[in-house]
């Protein structure tokens, strides 16, 4: 007799794959105003094997086939992220700073370093250049940067009104920034799947102040693929149903046997 109850498993990874899916399209939308937010991409596999009767995974990508194993279904992967440099706006406030190449901002926090590309700081009343939050941008000596009165960026260095040397800005990059973990407030940690950062003196126009880099979620995109996992989710939410009658029908038919 067909395994109806397989099927049921089935439908459930396509209906959770959708859902998941559609959450980060959603936070995607609600990023949309937020500067240097970098869109996520949703990724699916298709399961290879599961065993039965536990629905383990035996393996992801090149799997280790168990006996007796079936194909599983389609399973939500690890987000990507959208690395393309959002557009960048001017404000005209000195201390808003837009990052015009690959990397993070290095940022202070009581957990450790986090990154960012939201360049949206401001003086702190000790002259500390901070996030929304009160988080410290540190500079390349890993420093909080300290500047009290009016500020300059020139050549990837922040200099007081007279001309001082203040900081030396760092643009921070990794091997693989989709293992950056976001811990919110535009925030993200590292991970092992990340690597450690790799530290970088900011050059030229690297850090541009007085402007914001625009989030990189196009809307067009994002609608589309709204829409797309909207349909998918309706399609696996019937599926699942279906697949349940049929196990429940199954059920009742082996009990009169």
């Amino acid at each position: 007799m067909p395994d109806y109850g397989f099927g049921v498993s089935v439908a459930q990874t396509g209906l959770d794959s959708a859902r998941l899916s559609l959450q980060v399209t959603a936070n995607n939308l609600a990023n949309m105003a937020t500067p240097g937010f970098q869109a996520a991409l949703p990724s699916r596999f298709t399961a290879a094997a599961v065993a039965r009767p536990t629905g383990l995974w035996a393996g992801a990508g090149a799997v280790n086939v168990l006996p007796e194993a079936v194909a599983a279904g389609t399973v939500q992967g690890p987000s990507l992220v959208n690395m393309q440099t959002g557009p960048l706006r001017p404000t005209g406030v000195a201390t808003d700073f837009a990052l015009s190449v690959p990397g993070y901002f290095p940022i202070g926090t009581r957990h450790g370093i986090a990154y960012t590309r939201n360049g949206a700081f401001h003086q702190s009343p000790q002259g500390m250049l901070v996030t929304a939050q009160g988080h410290p941008l540190l500079g390349l000596n890993m420093k909080p940067i300290v500047v009290k009165g009016p500020l300059t960026v020139h050549n990837g260095s922040v200099y007081t009104a007279q001309g001082k040397l203040a900081a030396k800005l760092a643009v921070a990059r990794f091997t693989n920034p989709n293992g950056l973990q976001n811990v919110g407030g535009s925030l993200l940690a590292p991970t092992r799947a990340s690597g450690a950062a790799t530290y970088l003196p900011a050059l030229g126009l690297d850090v541009q102040a007085g402007y914001l880099e625009g989030s990189n979620v196009s809307l067009a995109n994002a609608m589309g693929a709204l829409i797309s996992e909207q349909v998918q989710f309706t399609m696996s939410a019937k599926a699942l149903q279906q697949a349940s009658s049929l196990a429940a029908t199954t059920a009742q038919m082996a009990k009169g046997l």
